[in-house]
């Protein structure tokens, strides 16, 4: 009945929802999927004299450092924390294993810093102690009450900036006390310490002790679940003990919560059909939610309904003093970039483009800002600004209509041997369809009868 029960709150669980249903949090399916498939391992291998379960954990850890960053300190955090409550000798097997986890976390974290040599963020906002301490307090907050909530959680990561006299704040930090009053007093060894110690080591990178670009999400909330599902058994034990009348009304409880859970996680699959019926509603729940905004002005730009992308883009990069939310800053300025093109206010995208162009950015959104600004200059017919906009970054580029832009630039500016010579470049790219009509589009311009 237990196990059962730890599936359903699990499954129907709705902060699971957003997390579960778009393709780009599968890392967050991978990193728990492993993390809690290392541990299980782990436990099997210090319980038994066989080195294929001690392998096994080095593989499984491996596959979770490689799904998030994350798992380097879950997965040592839940070790420490079962080898703390197990009373198991073999101190040969223990030394052996905990050494050659030790050094696979290592490994991963000299390569991490190999390729990412920034480990510490600077916060995009600057906060004082309290403001530090209180927002990162109220964002576990607002968690733990998406968490326990059957219904439909907002996905929106807008965090308003509090300090420590927030009331939510204050009563978070007496949950807090109480919480470690509990463990100490009941022993490391008790389930209620375990289940605690769970739910801390799992929610503890959702307080953003290194700060990241995304301030707060619901995707800390999946792995809780399964704290939640330890936490829900224990309290059935708990009342199961006390009375019968008692663990009965536990269960009227459970029950009502989880046919609600279920169908708001139900109804919330529906929602993943665009972006439109995905992001719509949250914006409507939150105006606050800045990537949500993002996201709907690329749904409208797509499909022409140029003024609505406008509105939707000017809102994501709207800042709104005393709140954080996350948006791709750069990627909102080129896309709107992209909507006054259309509506020939060229001397306007001229100035956001270039301004995009000073932020920090990756290669693909450096190619995507350098790209639009070729296609102002186009709009322009300043040929020669197409080409220079376009080689300064040394055709690199991912997108193969940056190639016909650029040929076409330069066999307008009279320069059609050097248009003949990019248009070859761009073939290894094109699959075979894409390369006859290159090899026509060629013979054409060999030709002049464009």
């Amino acid at each position: 009945t237990e196990n059962f029960v730890v599936m359903l709150v699990v499954g129907l669980a709705p902060i699971s929802w957003f997390t579960v249903g778009t393709i780009s949090n599968l890392q967050e399916l991978l990193a728990v999927l492993f993390t809690l498939t290392s541990v299980y391992l782990h436990s099997l291998a210090r319980t038994h004299r066989k080195p294929g379960y001690a392998i096994a954990t080095l593989v499984s850890f491996s596959l979770a450092l490689l799904s998030k960053e994350t798992t380097l300190f879950w997965i040592p955090a839940l070790i420490i924390l079962w080898e703390v409550s197990q009373n198991y000798t073999w101190q040969w097997i223990r030394a052996k294993l905990l050494f050659s986890e030790g050094i696979l976390a290592l490994f991963y974290l000299v390569l991490h810093i190999i390729v990412v040599p920034e480990i510490w963020k600077t916060e995009s906002v600057h906060l004082d102690f309290s403001q530090a301490l209180g927002t990162r307090l109220g964002a576990l907050g607002s968690l733990l009450v998406k968490l326990i909530n059957p219904l439909r959680p907002s996905v929106s990561d807008a965090t308003r900036i509090v300090d420590l006299t927030n009331p939510v704040v204050l009563t978070l930090l007496a949950v807090l006390a109480l919480s470690l009053f509990m463990i100490v007093k009941s022993g490391i060894r008790s389930n209620w310490a375990k289940a605690l110690m769970l739910f801390f080591i799992f929610i503890f990178p959702a307080a953003n002790i290194v700060p990241l670009p995304r301030f707060s999400s619901t995707h800390y909330g999946y792995i809780l679940t399964v704290a939640l599902a330890a936490g829900t058994v224990l309290l059935l034990r708990t009342f199961a003990k006390h009375s019968e009348g008692t663990y009965k009304i536990a269960w009227v409880g459970l029950s009502l919560w989880l046919i609600t859970a279920g169908y708001s996680t139900f109804v919330s699959g529906f929602a993943h059909q665009d972006d439109l019926t995905l992001f719509g509603p949250e914006v409507v729940k939150d105006p606050l939610y800045k990537e949500g905004h993002f996201y709907l002005g690329n749904y409208y730009f797509a499909r022409g309904q140029i003024v609505q992308a406008e509105n939707l883009y000017t809102a994501a990069l709207t800042q709104t003093p005393g709140v954080l939310a996350y948006v791709d800053t750069t990627a909102a300025m080129i896309n709107l970039s992209g909507v006054l093109i259309a509506q020939n206010q060229l001397d306007k995208a001229e100035n956001l483009l270039k301004e995009a162009q000073k932020l920090q950015m990756s290669s693909a959104t450096r190619q995507s800002a350098i790209y639009t600004l070729a296609l102002m200059y186009l709009s322009k017919e300043d040929h020669a600004m197409v080409v220079t906009t376009l080689r300064t970054s040394d055709y690199q580029f991912s997108n193969p209509n940056a190639y016909f832009v650029l040929a076409q630039a330069l066999y307008k500016s009279g320069r059609k041997d050097e248009a003949i010579a990019v248009l070859q470049k761009l073939e290894p790219l094109l699959n075979l369809d894409q390369k006859q009509k290159l090899q026509e589009f060629m013979k054409h311009l060999e030709s002049e009868k464009l």
